[in-house]
């Protein structure tokens, strides 16, 4: 019998550290791994009454959990957070050979026994036998939810097949299974998700479970905007747009996690620390609905809100591997604030792992709340007409698109072609300057936070707190106003250009991202920001358009890098033709199937 010893974890932190969320998220990681090592036979269960310790600075006080562990056969990290200390397992290794557990490693662990001694500080696996550490992450398993999408899942609960309750708590145990590595969970919402999905629900999806952005309020539950700067404080209303994904019947699980203020390409936010791509952990979700994707990619939920006012729901949808449509101008409720933005750039919208369930949810969206202005969608249940395709992979002579999107780009274009779509190679359509123009338009959002945030979003918001980025994009504003004007008339003027495009075309068809998902950190908020801006023009040089012009674009998955990492690419249409996308999307996925992740480490 190997001997057992208590684990102690330190997690630094300040005034604002959540125990019982860090409690929970290493119960979870806990209690699974002495379920693992009892199944080896190596472990005596009667062992196991011991406890381990989690230790919070600043006076903040410390929580037990009734787990003790092998410190020959298991190592555990644990991130620090400077303002709230989540408990995110980084690091989980087995020493059996067929018990492969193993995440990245980013922070030491101190282990404190008084019989045996131990470094105090394990950053690397001791056991001389070589365990490969897992890099995707999965919460896909044998339950009520297997990998059904949201139809099928709306379709087994109406049919007495499985229970609302059944499907939320099968989601839950997911979600607790697998954030404690993706960290994609802002403020979870279990005990209510549960309570409502006991209660009869109607709607086109419901007792569906999902997810909601943490960019829109959901009364009674705090909205952070990935801010620091932002008081955990309940909220008092709903969003209209959350209003209508209840009213379609969806059961939310929580919040989901996005840098701050949505306004850059990864989530990072030093609020929530990273989130985790479930294809690669040590590389990002794209952002800003980076928590969203992470969750329907890993297998938590088949669906999430998500919104987009630059690419944030076809840049995660990339770089996860899933699906993301951001939908034409009015076709969904504004965000809240759209309209002291000078051009309309923010959509709402879902992401999700089936074109199906894409176009079920526009479907049903429009039978609940039609736009009179814009043509009808549908239901698109697969193929349409031959389309006029248009393609193009690179956008600038001084950056070149990876050549493994670029490869993309054109094996998805001859794949069209052989299809019996007409498809012709074009260049970049578009002016160069109007990326400058977007991003003085950004900019301005990040200045009407800082200088206008305890009016506009909450009267104890803290502009002090907020992270460098924010406050570089509100500079740039400040360096570049008196431009602002001409810019704002050439982007109101660019929709009459973006239609002109489609007089002899239906579909654009481009990388959703110009590179596979960049390793974490390279965006992050530690970059300083002309650094910053400069990679995210690289990564981002496609979406922001359809953004300007209001018209729809979609990313659809397009295979993998030859580094195992997913690749996106967008099909973009001119306003109002998501009929149009959610038809060539469909004939794509059955022509070249996308992957689950399901083949990789799953703790639950």
């Amino acid at each position: 019998m190997q001997s057992l010893f208590p684990l102690t974890t330190k997690i630094a932190g300040d005034g604002g550290c959540s125990p019982p969320r860090a409690s929970t998220a290493l119960k979870s990681l806990f209690e699974a791994s002495a379920d693992a090592l009892l199944e080896t036979g190596r472990v005596d269960p009667g062992c196991l009454g011991k406890h381990a310790e989690l230790e919070l600075d600043s006076n903040v006080a410390c929580t037990h959990v009734d787990r003790a562990f092998d410190p020959r056969s298991l190592e555990i990290g644990v991130v620090a957070r400077p303002a709230r200390a989540h408990a995110v397992l980084l690091h989980h290794l087995f020493e059996a050979r067929h018990l492969p557990f193993g995440i990245v490693w980013t922070q030491t662990v101190g282990l404190r026994d008084p019989n045996v001694r131990h470094p105090c500080a394990i950053q690397r696996c001791t056991s001389r036998r070589k365990v490969p550490a897992v890099s995707r992450v999965s919460a896909f398993r044998d339950d009520v939810l297997g990998t059904s999408d949201a139809v099928e899942i709306r379709r087994k609960i109406k049919h007495g097949e499985i229970t609302a309750v059944e499907a939320v708590d099968a989601a839950v145990a997911r979600a607790e299974g697998v954030n404690p590595v993706l960290n994609a969970i802002a403020t979870p919402q279990f005990d209510s998700a549960r309570a409502r999905a006991a209660a009869a629900r109607r709607g086109a999806f419901a007792g569906v479970p999902t997810f909601i952005k943490d960019t829109d309020p959901v009364e009674g539950v705090p909205l952070l905007f990935g801010s620091r700067g932002m008081p955990n404080e309940p909220s008092t209303k709903t969003s209209e747009f959350v209003v209508q994904l209840f009213d379609l019947g969806f059961i939310s699980l929580g919040k989901t996690t996005t840098p701050e203020f949505g306004l850059t390409g990864t989530t990072e936010a030093l609020l929530y620390g990273p989130t985790r791509n479930p294809w690669n952990i040590e590389h990002s979700t794209g952002g800003s609905s980076g928590g969203a994707a992470a969750l329907v990619a890993a297998g938590v939920v088949p669906i999430a809100h998500a919104n987009d006012g630059g690419g944030s729901i076809r840049i995660p949808a990339s770089c996860c591997g899933i699906v993301g449509l951001k939908p034409s101008r009015g076709r969904l409720p504004d965000v809240e604030g759209a309209a002291l933005i000078p051009v309309k750039i923010i959509h709402q919208g879902v992401v999700t792992r089936t074109v199906r369930d894409t176009a079920a949810f526009y479907h049903a969206a429009e039978q609940q709340r039609p736009h009179r202005s814009l043509p009808k969608i549908g239901l698109v249940e697969g193929f349409g007409p031959r389309r006029r395709i248009r393609f193009f992979s690179q956008w600038d002579h001084d950056h070149e698109t990876d050549p493994d999107v670029a490869a993309s780009i054109e094996r998805i274009a001859r794949l069209c072609e052989a299809h019996g779509h007409s498809v012709e190679e074009v260049p970049f359509p578009f002016n160069a300057a109007l990326a400058d123009d977007f991003l003085a338009l950004w900019s301005t959002m990040a200045f009407g936070i800082l200088q206008f945030g305890r009016q506009l979003i909450h009267p104890r918001f803290d502009k002090r707190q907020v992270e460098e980025f924010t406050r570089g994009l509100a500079r740039m504003f400040r360096e570049h106003a008196f431009n602002m004007p001409a810019a704002i008339r050439r982007l109101r003027r660019f929709g009459s250009f973006y239609a002109s495009l489609f007089g002899d075309c239906d579909v654009l068809l481009t990388p959703t991202v110009a590179t596979p998902p960049p390793r974490l950190g390279h965006l992050g908020p530690e970059v300083p920001f002309d650094l910053a801006i400069e990679r995210l023009r690289a990564f981002l040089p496609f979406t922001a358009v359809q953004n300007i012009s209001g018209a729809p674009a979609m990313s659809v998955p397009a295979g993998m890098s030859k580094r195992g990492l997913p690749i996106g690419v967008q099909l973009a249409a001119a306003l109002g033709q998501e009929r149009t996308l959610l038809e060539l999307a469909f004939e794509l996925e059955e022509s070249a199937p996308w992957p689950l992740i399901c083949k990789a480490f799953s703790p639950c």
